[in-house]
Order: C-alpha cells, then sequence, then structure tokens
C-alpha cells in the first residue's frame, strides 16, 4: 500500500518547502496474528504527537472482518479536504 500511496503524499497544492517526516508503525493484521492486540495505547500516545497521520488499507485475510476496523475507527479522525485523492 505505502509505495503508491507514497506518491501522494507530496500534494501539488503543498509547498515544495515543506518537511515531511515519515514514522513506520507495526500495525496490521500481521501484528494482530502475532501479538492478539490492534492498536496499543503505548502507540495511540505517540501518534496524539503528530500533525497527519496516513493510515493504509485495513484488513488481512486470516483475521475476521470487523477486528482491525473496530480499533482504527474509535479514534476522531478528520481529512485534509482541499486535496483530492490520487488516480490509479
Amino acid at each position: 500500500m505505502w509505495p503508491r500511496a507514497s506518491r501522494c503524499s507530496r500534494p501539488s497544492r503543498v509547498p515544495p518547502t515543506s518537511k515531511f517526516d515519515y514514522t513506520y508503525y507495526d500495525l496490521g493484521g500481521e501484528r494482530y496474528k502475532r501479538t492478539g492486540e490492534t492498536l496499543p495505547e503505548s502507540v495511540i500516545a505517540e501518534l496524539r504527537q503528530f500533525q497527519a497521520i496516513y493510515l493504509g488499507a485495513i484488513g488481512h485475510p486470516d483475521v475476521a472482518p470487523g477486528i482491525l476496523e473496530k480499533a482504527s475507527c474509535s479514534r476522531p479522525a478528520s481529512s485534509w479536504t482541499s486535496i483530492s485523492t490520487c488516480g490509479p
């Protein structure tokens, strides 16, 4: 997901002098299968410090529908409506 999505992380309306720092987390279906955790409180505390968060695809073929989605949707979210999404 990220290789394609990263093409959109610098939309044309964002000034070229803007600085983007990326932090990657081991979150998702594979982590859930290993640990039984979806979104640990320690990660939530770290995410609160960021100005923006990119949330990629949610779901895993070996995890029952709704488990991973419930964890990600339990927090308030907003989108940057002035920026259109990337095309195919």
